[in-house]
């Protein structure tokens, strides 16, 4: 289903090219990506997630392009999230130190 990450890159079509032209990162690494706009509105959420039409900024008659530069420079922190799965031992794998640690 879409949830709050899959949802971000629907709506902001820049951040699939952005995943796309990103490398692997390695446990320690973060990407920032800086920039970005929403193009779409949307309603739902998860299995009720639907496309709502083109998204545009509350009091402008024209979008987000017509926003003061400062105001387009949305930003978003990218990491490489673990599966510890569902089973009690993997969610207790998460708490180790060196979990914790990649996590910080």
């Amino acid at each position: 289903g879409c949830v709050q990450e899959e949802i971000r890159f629907l709506i902001s079509p820049e951040l699939v090219v952005a995943r796309l032209l990103a490398e692997k990162l390695a446990d320690n690494e973060a990407l920032r990506l800086v920039g970005f706009e929403r193009f779409s509105s949307y309603s739902g959420y998860a299995k009720t997630f639907q496309f709502a039409g083109a998204y545009h900024e509350i009091g402008t008659s024209e979008g987000a392009a017509s926003c003061m530069p400062e105001q387009l420079y949305t930003q978003l922190a990218v990491i490489d999230a673990t599966n510890y799965g569902r089973a009690a031992h993997s969610r207790a794998t998460q708490y180790t130190m060196d979990a914790v640690e990649r996590e910080l």
